[in-house]
């Protein structure tokens, strides 16, 4: 995972919210992992998802992640 990626996933989910547990901590950090790959668009993959641009230019297809 690129250090870019890690950093915005620290922003957006481990420094944002408090946790209950480790579980929900991970289900927060599986979602906002698909949304980025599936949904979230780009400006540098010219503003399509991962998933999207993946799938334009034939490269293989990016899976969904589960940790719990």
């Amino acid at each position: 995972m690129p250090s870019v990626l890690v950093g915005t996933l620290k922003l957006a989910v481990a420094e944002r919210y408090r946790y209950q547990s480790l579980g929900a901590f991970l289900r927060a950090a599986e979602n906002w992992i698909n949304f980025y790959n599936h949904h979230r668009p780009h400006e540098g993959l010219g503003n399509l998802s991962p998933q999207q641009y993946a799938e334009q230019v034939a490269l293989e297809k990016i899976p969904s992640i589960t940790f719990v």
